[in-house]
């Protein structure tokens, strides 16, 4: 009998980007592509990391999943590391680009922060609150903080939940067997991350692509599928 994969995507992916990838893996298994919640239907209060990790295991509990093997990128990382990490069932795990380490303090994040409590009001200003939307948008763009721009109502209030939360202590608790695949160009979760993400799961093995970015799955699709597969 065929094992049974469930992939959990990263913040805002298109399911039909995910469309290849799963294709790749039905040869080998059956594969299932939900969409997180937020993402399709707008959700009905703010979320936070434990609400996904309840809704994963409803997910599996209707779909009669029984230790399934998962497969995460960014955001949906996140979501399996906490899932993991409590002993739920889990035959594997495979984290790709996975979010969830939360970074010190930057002049990034300063300027972030910055802006938030004083642009409001500057921009506000009768002359100049026909940019507001423009310079905000671009402002955002520069820190890349988009996600954070598009995310209107409970789930821009999700993402103050989840960014707030730090992955790093949980990775220890995690005892399967872990496959960590990152690209060495990627600007969104840092190598250093992977770097740490193996060195904590004890049953971790670590491969970097050379010229692969935060968008691994859809770039290097044939390649993943190799190594997962393997």
């Amino acid at each position: 009998m065929k094992e049974k994969i469930i992939i959990l995507h990263g913040w805002q992916s298109k399911l039909y980007r995910w469309q290849k990838f799963k294709k790749h893996l039905e040869k080998n298994f059956i594969v299932y592509l939900p969409f997180l919640p937020g993402f399709q239907k707008e959700l009905k209060k703010a979320f936070s990391l434990d609400d996904y990790v309840r809704w994963l295991k409803n997910y599996l509990k209707k779909h009669q999943i029984k230790n399934p093997v998962i497969i995460a990128h960014s955001f949906g990382g996140r979501i399996a590391i906490k899932y993991a990490s409590q002993g739920n069932p889990l035959k594997k795990l495979v984290l790709i680009a996975s979010a969830g380490i939360k970074p010190p303090l930057s002049l990034k994040k300063i300027l972030g922060w910055l802006f938030s409590k004083t642009g409001r009001l500057f921009l506000s200003l009768p002359v100049l609150s026909w940019f507001k939307k423009p310079v905000r948008r671009l402002f955002y763009t520069v820190l890349r903080e988009k996600d954070y721009y598009y995310a209107q109502g409970y789930l821009r209030k999700t993402m103050k939940n989840i960014l707030r939360e730090d992955l790093k202590n949980q990775l220890f608790k995690i005892t399967v067997p872990t496959l960590v695949l990152w690209g060495k160009k990627d600007k969104i979760t840092p190598v250093k991350d992977a770097l740490l993400i193996d060195k904590r799961i004890a049953k971790s093995r670590l491969v970097l692509l050379p010229r692969g970015t935060h968008r691994l799955p859809f770039e290097r699709t044939s390649q993943l599928v190799k190594l997962i597969t393997k």
